[in-house]
């Protein structure tokens, strides 16, 4: 399945929404409930809220303003465990964002394995993509090839 992320999906959630992620995150295991929390004068940044009693706190990010033509491919055992359905309700999609305390320029985020979570079931799970050979697991946010 095809998902093509649009920016700002996150203005369309419910506030203080609970996501539930059944298997945890890869390396948090245990994460098995978020809130998402942003501010919008800190926007495009948020942050996914761990509920419990060791509350993590993960900076994500929507990708489409970050990455032109970002498909998320996703495999369909992917699509059925997020209980996804072509011409369903757009799933919203979040990458999570690695920002280098010494070197908060060169901040990151990882486009192959982005967070997808249903909007309507509030069910999410980080996903290895399908069309991941395209990405990069530390794609740059910031081009500095480019001229300012």
């Amino acid at each position: 399945m095809t998902i093509e992320p649009n920016a700002g999906q996150v203005e369309q959630l419910s506030s203080r929404a609970v996501y539930h992620f059944p298997s945890g995150l890869p390396g948090l295991p245990n994460l098995r409930e978020c809130e998402l929390v942003y501010n919008e004068s800190a926007y495009p940044l948020m942050w996914l809220h761990g509920l419990g009693e060791d509350p993590v706190r993960l900076p994500v990010v929507e990708p489409g303003p970050l990455v032109p033509n970002y498909e998320v491919e996703i495999s369909d055992n992917d699509a059925e465990f997020l209980g996804l359905q072509s011409g369903g309700a757009q799933p919203l999609v979040l990458v999570v964002l690695t920002v280098k305390s010494l070197q908060p320029q060169f901040a990151t985020v990882n486009l192959m394995a982005p967070i997808v979570i249903n909007q309507e079931t509030f069910i999410g799970k980080q996903v290895i993509l399908e069309n991941y050979g395209r990405y990069s697991v530390a794609h740059p946010v910031i081009d500095e090839t480019k001229g300012a």
